[in-house]
């Protein structure tokens, strides 16, 4: 008798929690669909060559996530607004190259509002910049 009704107190429970709303949890627009067709890091995350997706934490858009599109990838940066005159006009990753390694630095969304990426003061001084093609959105 205990064990049966240890049994239905049990699938009761299974029951209300499956039938429970699951919590929503907004998600931001991407700012930048781009295709990248080198390895990079950002910060201390190594991201190989592919389709990343950006989007800013969704209460905080200083907090930026770089997804892999496939999902497999993914790294978290913090950003600070910037301006510069010279920044290109469509929506961009902005990359650095130190020490031969491809660094993240900058975004530039479609609303042209730059961000660049906070990093460590230990990383050498940038020697050049490439910019990442933004692929159309699917």
């Amino acid at each position: 008798m205990r064990t049966t009704l240890v049994a239905i107190s049990i699938r009761i429970l299974a029951g209300a929690l499956l039938s429970a709303p699951a919590p929503a949890f907004a998600q931001e627009e991407p700012i930048i669909v781009a295709t990248v067709p080198f390895d990079f890091t950002v910060g201390h995350q190594h991201l190989p060559a592919g389709k990343y997706v950006v989007r800013p934490e969704y209460d905080n858009p200083s907090i930026v996530w770089i997804e892999r599109a496939d999902g497999r990838e993914a790294a978290v940066a913090l950003t600070i607004a910037v301006a510069e005159s010279n920044a290109p006009t469509t929506p961009s990753l902005i990359f650095e190259t130190r020490d031969d390694q491809h660094v993240l630095a900058r975004l530039v969304d479609a609303d042209d509002t730059q961000r660049e990426i906070i990093r460590n003061n230990s990383h050498s001084a940038p020697r050049s910049r490439k910019n990442a093609t933004v692929a159309p959105s699917e």
